[in-house]
């Protein structure tokens, strides 16, 4: 039987173990082997569950690298006091290129007019750029152009502001069960890497691997992986192999708030697309789609009281989801309902919704700010993180 952690006051929280992060980073390591570099990526404050913990806990497990895809995530990660080489894998608007000097940041380049403009900057600032080039073999949503990569490193070589440290693609469909696209991918890209090489540019880390091409394709490691929702113990698709027993980290777990006994015929939640059709105990319980119960779950989903299985009755609303308890289950007023996580024998995974939702990531990123992170080592609360839309406080 699950209990609040000590700390919370909150009626919902996302519980996040440090030592299954861990876990999982080790496991990477240990699978690509010492010869290629590791970069994690910590996008989207590290898919919900907080960017500036879980690049500590990276740091501290020897990664090489950290990447991230807004630069204002690599500020942060610097102010905290992270000094690896961080990458923006994304966008970078005309005002933010003064940070990427300041706080000493790489970026993703292979728009020609952001190249000429980082390369300005960083000139009159008498600094230099690090940057790591886009190829597009097949994703077509950013990246240059394959047939224009022999142009770009001719360019490059005349721009004294930029440096040249990586050149990396995106696969569109390595989680897939053809893995025909990504092979194709990687021999286009290997070509990329030959031009690159014929160009002069000897010393540049070459990197494709997202979370399933690390794990199923060791022709994609080149010279660093790039693993992203991997990390947090989670899976894009159920084609991507379990070997290396990878251990979801989160947990989101909420009061019990309201306990009745319905007759027979009487409808649930919005639109009563949930009908009793008997004596029926239902627990209203404090978390909704807002939370990170995805709506998507209406009438089909479910959660944890007491180690049991109590099926989601009718919608899923927006602060608050009704459950159908057992006949048998004394549940009351301020019990602990696991939508995600383990409770006695029992344990959902995020993975187990994939029919449902569609993917891992859009349940992991969709526990929403107000609620707090918390984080575990060895079962113990470490520390306490909590969001507003005026601040963040930290504890623990």
């Amino acid at each position: 039987m699950q209990t609040v952690p000590q700390g919370v006051y909150e009626p919902a929280w996302m519980e996040i173990d440090l030592d299954a992060f861990e876990f999982n980073l080790d496991a990477i390591k240990r699978h690509v082997g010492d010869k290629v570099k590791f970069m994690p990526v910590l996008k989207g404050d590290a898919y919900g569950a907080g960017a500036e913990v879980c690049a500590e806990a990276a740091v501290g497990a020897g990664v090489d690298a950290l990447a991230v895809v807004r630069v204002r995530e690599a500020v942060a990660l610097r102010s905290s006091g992270v000094k690896l080489p961080i990458l923006n894998l994304g966008f970078c608007t005309d005002l933010e290129i003064t940070d990427l000097l300041k706080y000493n940041i790489s970026q993703s380049v292979h728009r020609l007019d952001l190249v000429a403009k980082l390369n300005a900057v960083a000139l009159a600032s008498g600094k230099i750029i690090g940057v790591h080039l886009n190829v597009d073999t097949g994703m077509s949503r950013s990246g240059l152009p394959f047939r224009d990569v022999n142009d770009f490193f001719e360019l490059i070589k005349g721009l004294k502001g930029l440096k040249l440290e990586g050149v990396f693609t995106h696969f569109h469909s390595a989680d897939g069960e053809d893995k025909s696209f990504a092979y194709g991918q990687i021999a286009e890209f290997e070509t990329v890497r030959a031009a690159a090489l014929n160009a002069g540019f000897s010393q540049l880390l070459f990197h494709t691997a997202n979370t399933a091409a690390t794990i199923d394709i060791p022709e994609s490691h080149f010279d660093m992986v790039r693993p992203g929702i991997g990390i947090y113990g989670l899976y894009a698709s159920r084609h991507i192999s379990r070997k290396l027993n990878l251990r979801q980290i989160s947990s989101l777990r909420a009061l019990v708030s309201n306990v009745q006994t319905l007759n027979a015929g009487c409808g649930v939640s919005y639109g009563h697309t949930y009908v009793t059709d008997r004596r029926t105990k239902i627990a209203t319980v404090q978390a909704g789609y807002v939370d990170g119960v995805n709506r998507r779950l209406s009438n089909v989903g479910y959660a944890l009281i007491h180690g049991q299985v109590c099926p989601i009755a009718g919608r899923v609303t927006m602060d608050q989801t009704m459950l159908e308890l057992p006949d048998s289950t004394d549940v009351k007023v301020g019990d602990v309902a696991t939508f995600y996580g383990s409770d006695g024998s029992e344990t959902i995974l995020m993975d187990d919704h994939l029919d449902i939702v569609g993917i891992a990531h859009e349940i992991q990123t969709g526990i929403a700010v107000r609620v707090p992170r918390v984080y575990l080592r060895g079962g113990e609360v470490v520390r306490i993180m909590r969001y507003s839309a005026f601040s963040t406080s930290k504890e623990g």
